[in-house]
């Protein structure tokens, strides 16, 4: 279901610091996300090259992402932070651009 990258393709990386955790979409194998120390969330769509849709805030610096596999629009991050460590994000309401309406 994955794209190789070859010579001459030209990708977003997504991040500016390191990466902490990946977590495959339960339901949709073409969907992922990748989070770390820049404080943000990036969803991705194997069929793309860059991002599809951000999520600035939760600093995370282990393995704690996940997606809802019987709300699969529903996202839940652990961050390193000492006041809301615990967030539950809505990804219906999350934009390319990294704004949120939601969550």
């Amino acid at each position: 279901v994955g794209r190789r990258i070859g010579p001459g393709d030209s990708v977003d990386l997504g991040h500016s610091s390191t990466i902490y955790s990946i977590c495959a979409h339960p339901t949709d194998p073409n969907i992922f996300s990748s989070s770390g120390w820049d404080c943000c969330v990036n969803l991705w769509d194997l069929r793309s090259k860059q991002p599809a849709a951000r999520v600035h805030g939760p600093y995370v610096c282990a393995d704690s992402i996940d997606m809802s596999r019987d709300q699969p629009w529903q996202m839940v991050t652990g961050s390193r932070k000492t006041t809301d460590s615990l967030q539950l994000w809505d990804l219906r309401c999350v934009t390319s651009d990294g704004v949120s309406t939601g969550a």
